[in-house]
């Protein structure tokens, strides 16, 4: 039991004397790590919002059909237009959080 508590003390020594390391990180002390992440998901956002921007068009697109060859109402298709138009807020309201989030900065 002895050696166990010790093995744990030692750990948490070593975890406490290092985190202080971690918190107070930047990008240059990481090797760039920062910009490279930050890099990285701002390109993925890019792509998820073209892919939404693409299904989206499409979508819109098979309803006018559908409406235009009689095959739906224009009321089901109102709807389904204000169902993809919210589907596209909501991308635009994360997109607006993502990057807010990206402008927060911790530490001193």
């Amino acid at each position: 039991m002895e050696l166990k508590n010790k093995v744990i003390t030692a750990i948490n020594t070593g975890f406490l004397a290092t985190f202080p390391t971690f918190i107070n990180a930047r990008g240059d002390g990481l090797g760039g790590l920062e910009e490279s992440t930050t890099s990285l998901l701002t390109t993925v956002r890019t792509v998820i919002i073209a892919v939404i921007g693409i299904v989206a068009t499409i979508a819109l697109t098979w309803q006018l059909a559908q409406g235009f060859l009689g095959r739906k109402t224009w009321g089901d298709i109102f709807e389904s237009c204000l169902w993809i138009l919210g589907a596209g807020a909501g991308v635009s309201l994360a997109t607006w959080i993502f990057t807010r989030g990206q402008s927060l900065s911790f530490g001193g």
